[in-house]
């Protein structure tokens, strides 16, 4: 059993917590600016918090009942199913044309944007490959990488990361099928740089 100081408990609870209650805060203002109003925006935000808190109170169960503590060949690997079902479920429910229209609203910084989807599917592809070969003792490391499969940290990979993945890849192809429109002359950033 492994048994984390308060500082880590109350640090990956604070980031799960904050991850999806920022991912509601994008798709109220995504709703609002795809002009569905705001209730709509309001109903969108408040129907992801329950989802989203409703996955971190089962992931935080089936933790805590130390379900996803297995080794590969012994039983069902309760994490990466846990983990890719929910981000199945997130990437179906983006099909739903409210969400759609919030995540597909216009905003600014294209090339910014791109870069920084880019990187945080990099550092994604990055974290689950290093945790699958050492959560599974694949690739043996000291310490040993057994205490991701328990409470609180198992909440990372199960609760924190799939909220923001199909609102990343929603992004990236709304960004890479935008035209790409030239900035007006009255833009202040061109007005600054100008005089």
């Amino acid at each position: 059993m492994y048994d984390p100081p308060g500082d880590l408990w109350a640090i990956a609870i604070a980031g799960i917590i904050a991850i999806p209650a920022l991912t509601c805060v994008v798709l109220y203002g995504g709703a609002e600016r795809a002009s569905l109003g705001r209730r709509r925006a309001a109903l969108l935000a408040g129907g992801a918090a329950v989802v989203l808190g409703g996955w971190f109170t089962a992931s935080a169960v089936i933790a805590g009942n130390g379900w996803y503590h297995t080794r590969l060949g012994h039983g069902v690997p309760w994490l990466p199913v846990a983990v890719v079902g929910f981000l199945g479920t997130l990437l179906a429910l983006g099909r739903i044309p409210v969400v759609a229209r919030a995540l597909a609203a216009p905003g600014r910084g294209r090339r910014a944007a791109l870069s920084f989807n880019a990187f945080g599917i990099t550092d994604l592809v990055v974290a689950l490959t290093l945790g699958a070969l050492t959560g599974y003792q694949l690739l043996n490391v000291t310490p040993s990488g057994a205490p991701i499969s328990e409470l609180p940290l198992a909440l990372i990979p199960t609760a924190a990361v799939p909220p923001p993945s199909p609102c990343t890849s929603r992004l990236v192809f709304a960004l890479l099928r935008a035209p790409r429109t030239p900035l007006p002359a009255t833009d202040p950033l061109l007005l600054a740089t100008s005089r």
